[in-house]
C-alpha cells in the first residue's frame, strides 16, 4: 500500500472510531443535560461531537451527531444542517449483559454509509 493510501485508510479509520464513540452509546438529553450511563457521557464528551435532538422531517432517527467543526459552521450559517456531515443513529439494540455488548446502525450522511456500530466486554467482542 502506498504512503497516500495508508494515510487516507488510517484517517478513515480515526473516522470511523470517532463516528463510534460519537453515536454507539444510550444517552439521551432531559432539560438540556446529558443522561444515561457515566462512562457513555465521559466517552461522548471525549468524542468532541455535538449531539442535537433532531427537528422532524430531517432523515430518520431522533438525534443527530456531527464534529464540533460541523457545528461551528452550521452555527455561522456556512452550510445548512441537512447537507452537513452528520451521523444519525437509526436502530438502538441496547446493552445486554447476557451478550455484553450493545450496537447501534448509523447512517453517514458524507459517505451515505450505513454502519453497525458495536461495543462491549472485551472478551465479547473478540469473540465477534
Amino acid at each position: 500500500m502506498n504512503k497516500d493510501k495508508y494515510i487516507q485508510q488510517k484517517d478513515k479509520n480515526i473516522t470511523k472510531f470517532a463516528e463510534c464513540k460519537a453515536c454507539c452509546h444510550s444517552i439521551s438529553f432531559f432539560k438540556n443535560e446529558l443522561i444515561g450511563d457515566v462512562l457513555d457521557i465521559e466517552m461522548f464528551k471525549a468524542s468532541k461531537w455535538i449531539m442535537k435532538q433532531k427537528e422532524s422531517g430531517i432523515n430518520e432517527g431522533k438525534c443527530v451527531f456531527y464534529p464540533n467543526t460541523v457545528h461551528e459552521n452550521i452555527k455561522s450559517g456556512e452550510i445548512d444542517i441537512e447537507q452537513a456531515y452528520q451521523v444519525i443513529p437509526i436502530i438502538y439494540f441496547d446493552f445486554s449483559s447476557e451478550l455484553q455488548r450493545m450496537s447501534v446502525i448509523a447512517h453517514n450522511t458524507f459517505d451515505k454509509d450505513y454502519v453497525l456500530y458495536t461495543k462491549g466486554s472485551p472478551e465479547m467482542i473478540e469473540s465477534l
